[in-house]
C-alpha cells in the first residue's frame, strides 16, 4: 500500500487532554493525513479530561505495528499516565522510535518516552510537573514550548499544541 498518503496514530487513554488530541488530529486530517486512533481496547469510548472530546479508538496498540505508520502522537492530561503501565502501548513507541518514524509527544506525554528509557541523549520538554522525571530518564530538559530532537517533537503544555501539530505537519511534509 505505497498511497503516498502519510499514516498517522494517534495514542489516547481515559483523561487525555482535550486541546491536545483534537488540535493535532484536526490538523493532520485537514492536511490529507490518514490518522488513526489508538487505544489500549477496542469498543471504548475515551474521554478528554475536560469533557470536550471523546472518540473510540480505530485499534490497539496491541494489534498495531509501529512500522505501519509515518508518526506518533501521544496527547497529554492524565492518559500518558494509565499508557506508561501498558507494556504493549510502550512496546509501540518503542517500535516508532527504532523504525525512525517520528513521534511527538505533548505535555505529560514524555512519560512513555521515559517508561520506554527513549530520552536519553535527547533534548526534550514536558510539562513542569514531569521535568525532574525527564532529566533522570537521560533527557536534557530545556524549558521551552516546543523541542525538535532528530525525530522526536516534544510540547510543554496545551498551549503547545499547535506548534506540536504544525511541527508534525512540516517534518511529514504536509501542509
Amino acid at each position: 500500500m505505497t498511497t503516498g498518503q502519510k499514516r498517522v496514530a494517534i495514542l489516547v487513554e481515559k483523561n487525555f487532554e482535550d486541546s491536545e488530541f483534537q488540535i493535532p488530529y484536526n490538523a493532520l486530517k485537514e492536511a490529507g493525513a490518514e490518522v488513526s486512533v489508538l487505544g489500549s481496547r477496542m469498543n471504548e469510548t475515551y474521554q478528554g479530561k475536560q469533557g470536550k472530546a471523546s472518540i473510540e479508538p480505530d485499534g490497539t496498540t496491541t494489534e498495531a505495528r509501529a512500522t505501519d505508520f509515518d508518526a506518533v502522537v501521544i496527547p497529554g492530561g492524565m492518559a500518558p499516565d494509565t499508557m506508561r503501565t501498558n507494556m504493549k502501548t510502550v512496546r509501540f513507541v518503542e517500535d516508532a522510535v527504532q523504525a525512525g518514524k517520528l513521534v511527538a509527544a505533548i505535555c505529560h506525554g514524555p512519560q512513555v518516552l521515559i517508561e520506554g528509557d527513549l530520552l536519553k541523549g535527547k533534548r526534550a520538554t514536558g510539562f513542569r510537573a514531569i521535568r525532574k522525571d525527564m532529566q533522570n530518564a537521560g533527557a536534557d530538559y530545556v524549558n521551552e514550548p516546543l523541542v525538535i530532537d532528530g525525530n522526536l517533537i516534544t510540547g510543554q503544555n496545551p498551549a503547545s499544541s499547535e506548534a506540536a501539530a504544525k511541527a508534525v505537519l512540516t517534518l511529514l511534509g504536509l501542509r
